[in-house]
């Protein structure tokens, strides 16, 4: 599986040239005008300021959609475990205090209605997937990506040598949303409540809420809540007199002992579904879950074909502790190791998300490295092995001009209903260290390229 075939790298030098030429200022003012309109906006940095997209073979991304697809499935199967076995929690180190956060659904326990698994193409071209990603934002940053280039005049000139087709992500959670709903025995629409701490908030071009209007105005009915203000009663939930669905709540309103306990309730008894799920998306969210999936004393889980597909597509990731393991089947005394070796790893907070905590060992000095080693054996950590991805030039928009930067993508599908993934549920991120928009990376357009 390569990413750049030669039709690719043509399409990317084409519309290069293109850019460089007559079509830079149109696409320049393009997206800035689109940033403006549409608010592209997260946490008021704009979100889209690569000029150019990411040219793929349909095949590529087939390949990697079927990768997605296996880890996926490896997933849930070592959540499944992991929620069942207590001293296989342990084993691979989930901490005890988890443990009574588990019991909030454990019995109705479901998966995020929409998560995402996160990868990178190695040297190779074969995708890698480092993290599962329960509470996943960004989806509709795909879409208005790729919305602003194919519509620019840049994307219908490149269209007329290198055609290429730019997916519409829009439907997709609301699918899946409704398929969450039918799943329960439940009548159409689907009914949605969203819980707000204040029922004013404008959500319209919130980066994690923003295809909920879109929802509404499928049909679904939506409603804005204080999740304390919801009734349980013994047939559901209601929000002002209308039973709901799935509900739409931040997961650190789940964890705080003593509150929603009548939410949570009903969670256990199965009366509503949350949309990102609690007990299965805590433990598939995990960092320490990859070891379930990367280390072979756990290999016996999973068929021959998953198996294969793990070490194919699933960096080699270990709990960081004083213990022994194997390292590409060498036996390693784990904490001297990666201090030796700290350009091929990186560190991970277990429970971190959106990049926070996470220390890649070839950008950091002996001594910070050290010191996160000993702090990762306090705290739920993982090593992972690093994976080396080719650079590529991304022309960005840095202060209304072109600057052409060195950056490394990411190629992150969405996967609806703890199933499966799907083509067009594909976000793509340009960055020069860590994928994250608040870490500086752009959300970039995906073409694939078609046949002429």
């Amino acid at each position: 599986m390569t990413v750049r075939g030669s039709r690719v790298a043509e399409a990317t030098e084409h519309w290069m040239e293109l850019l460089r030429g007559s079509f830079g200022a149109s696409t320049i003012e393009a997206l800035l005008a689109a940033t403006e309109e549409y608010q592209l906006k997260y946490a008021g940095v704009p979100y889209c300021t690569a000029l150019r997209p990411l040219f793929m073979e349909a095949s590529t991304r087939a390949a990697a959609i079927r990768a997605a697809d296996s880890v996926n499935r490896a997933i849930r199967i070592a959540a499944d475990r992991l929620l069942g076995d207590e001293s296989f929690r342990r084993a691979i180190g989930i901490p005890v205090y988890i443990d009574p956060l588990l019991d909030i659904d454990r019995d109705a326990s479901r998966s995020s209605i929409m998560a995402r698994l996160d990868g990178m193409f190695d040297l190779e071209g074969c995708i890698q997937f480092i993290e599962y990603n329960a509470f996943p934002g960004g989806l509709l940053w795909a879409f208005e990506a790729n919305r602003v280039l194919e519509r620019a005049p840049i994307g219908q000139e490149c269209a007329r040598r290198f055609p290429f087709k730019a997916a519409d992500s829009r439907d997709l959670p609301v699918d899946a949303l409704i398929a969450e709903t039918l799943s329960r025995g439940r009548r159409l629409p689907a009914r949605l409540a969203v819980a707000v701490a204040s029922t004013a908030r404008n959500i319209s071009f919130d980066g994690d809420l923003s295809w909920i209007p879109y929802a509404a105005s499928r049909g679904c009915q939506v409603t804005f809540v204080d999740p304390a203000q919801l009734e349980v009663r013994e047939d559901g939930v209601f929000a002002e007199g209308e039973r709901v669905d799935v509900i739409d709540i931040p997961f650190g309103a789940l964890i705080k002992p003593g509150q929603l306990d009548a939410l949570k309730g009903a969670l256990r008894r199965g009366l509503i579904s949350s949309m990102f799920g609690v007990s299965q998306s805590l433990l598939c969210s995990s960092k320490l879950t990859f070891e379930a999936l990367s280390d072979p004393a756990h290999a016996d889980m999973f068929d021959h074909d998953t198996q294969r597909a793990l070490r194919r597509h699933v960096p080699w990731t270990r709990r960081v502790s004083e213990r022994w393991t194997v390292f590409e089947n060498q036996r390693v005394d784990l904490l001297p190791f990666l201090a030796e070796h700290r350009d091929r790893f990186v560190l991970k907070p277990a429970g971190s998300s959106g990049g926070d905590g996470v220390i890649l060992g070839w950008k950091c000095e002996p001594g910070r490295w050290d010191a996160a080693l000993k702090m990762a054996t306090k705290r739920p950590h993982v090593a992972q092995q690093r994976v080396a991805s080719e650079e590529q030039v991304f022309p960005m928009l840095v202060d209304g001009g072109m600057v052409e930067e060195a950056r490394i993508h990411d190629f992150n599908p969405f996967i609806f209903n703890g199933k499966t993934a799907r083509p067009e549920g594909i976000l793509v991120r340009a960055s020069g260290s860590i994928h994250n928009v608040s870490g500086g990376a752009s959300t970039v357009a995906l073409f694939v390229l078609q046949d002429p």
